[in-house]
Order: C-alpha cells, then sequence, then structure tokens
C-alpha cells in the first residue's frame, strides 16, 4: 500500500485527515464545523495546514484530564 502522506507535506484533505486521526470522514466535517480543527478553503476545497493535525493529536496525548472538551 504507497503511502499517502508525505513528510514534506503542508497540508491534508479532509479525507486524509480523518484517516491519520482515525474517524470517520464525517466527524472530520463535524470537527472542522465546530471550530475544534482549523482549516482553509481555497475554492471549494477544504485544506487542513500539518499543524492543526499535530495539534489535534496533541490534545489528545495529553490525557484525559488535560484534554480540551471533544464532544
Amino acid at each position: 500500500m504507497p503511502n499517502k502522506f508525505h513528510e514534506n507535506q503542508l497540508a491534508y484533505s479532509v479525507d486524509q485527515f480523518a484517516e491519520a486521526v482515525g474517524i470517520s470522514r464525517n466527524s472530520a466535517y463535524k470537527a472542522l464545523n465546530s471550530g475544534e480543527v482549523p482549516y482553509c478553503r481555497i475554492g471549494r476545497r477544504i485544506i487542513i495546514p500539518k499543524q492543526a493535525l499535530h495539534d489535534f493529536f496533541g490534545g489528545l496525548a495529553a490525557g484525559p484530564n488535560q484534554q480540551k472538551d471533544r464532544a
């Protein structure tokens, strides 16, 4: 299976973000629409900056008592 993520990639599509985080595409859109994950829109395309992916995982790594409320 080819690697869909490249180390020098600066941003991800919604599908790539969902796969990297291990959530459904629908859940990814919910996280974007709630403001939980920042994104840029270029035309009709939604782009999630690489830093947003790292920040999302950073909040998860903080532990259950220290992470943001992820409803």
